[in-house]
């Protein structure tokens, strides 16, 4: 697996498709901020042409947000997000972008 770039789309058995010329949709509200770092392909969005989410959706962020603080809203939010088994690992917005970078198979904003 890579990251989509604006040109390709990754589909789920592993075939590139050239997209180029093809707009992309960008979902502006989703609440996949956790479940993208556990389904890191995310072939859902992919295969109905999404290939940018914006994260952070209703003052719902992950980050910053300490160790302690962020275990809590990770329970807290479980309700709403699901709770992908996903390490905790970061407390900075930087931190939390960065497990994003180039390990998952569509674009993100934040």
């Amino acid at each position: 697996m890579h990251p989509v770039t604006k040109h390709e789309t990754i589909v789920r058995n592993g075939t590139v498709i050239d997209g180029t010329g093809r707009p992309g949709f960008i979902d502006t509200h989703t609440h996949s901020d956790l479940w993208l770092l556990y389904d890191r392909q995310h072939a859902g969005a992919l295969h109905q042409g999404i290939t940018t989410e914006v994260l952070g959706q209703d003052g719902m962020s992950y980050a910053p947000l300490s160790k302690r603080n962020l275990e809590l809203y990770y329970q807290y939010l479980s309700g709403v997000n699901g709770a992908p088994p996903v390490a905790l690992t970061w407390s900075s917005v930087e931190e939390y972008r960065r497990m994003f970078d180039g390990t998952v198979g569509i674009n993100t904003a934040y």
